[in-house]
């Protein structure tokens, strides 16, 4: 349906937990992609992205209903910035957020965080309760919810360009 080429690469190095630089290896991506489903418009990143507001802005005022954040956030990161990551998300796009992130794999170096979730637009999480373990859940969205709170508190309408 769509092509998306990560825009926000993963280059850190956080003390005594990872260093890692995804640039040597991957070139970025330069622009944001969505595409209309049944469900409506779908926006799409990739893991470190989440951290950048201005990609879901963009798919807010182009209209999307649901960002897509497939991720392998760290163990450490993930408890500490996930959750509050896609809520966020989720808030200042009044947008659904998808997140979901691979399962951990401690036979690897690299440990993923897990926990993958769904956000309605309002910062709730709807999804059930997942772990780091490998985890199928079923959930409903409801796009009508993200245009309804547009409407009721229309950010969109008082941004300030500066």
């Amino acid at each position: 349906m769509a092509i998306y080429r990560k825009i926000h690469l993963f280059d850190v190095d956080i003390p005594e937990q990872i260093c890692f630089r995804e640039s040597k290896t991957v070139t970025a991506g330069d622009a944001p992609v969505y595409f209309d489903t049944e469900f409506g418009r779908v926006g799409l990143g990739i893991c470190f992205d989440l951290r950048f507001n201005r990609l879901s802005n963009y798919y807010a005022e182009n209209n999307c209903d649901i960002i897509i954040y497939p991720g392998n956030f760290t163990t450490y990161t993930g408890k500490l910035h996930w959750e509050l990551l896609l809520r966020t998300r989720a808030v200042d796009s009044q947008c659904w957020i998808i997140g979901f992130s691979a399962a951990t794999n401690y036979d690897l170096d690299y440990h993923s965080y897990g926990h993958s979730m769904v956000v309605e637009p309002w910062g709730k999480v709807v999804s059930p309760e997942t772990d780091d373990k490998e985890t199928v859940f079923t959930c409903e969205v409801h796009p009508e919810m993200g245009k309804s709170f547009k409407r009721s508190i229309p950010i969109q309408n008082n941004k300030v360009n500066f």
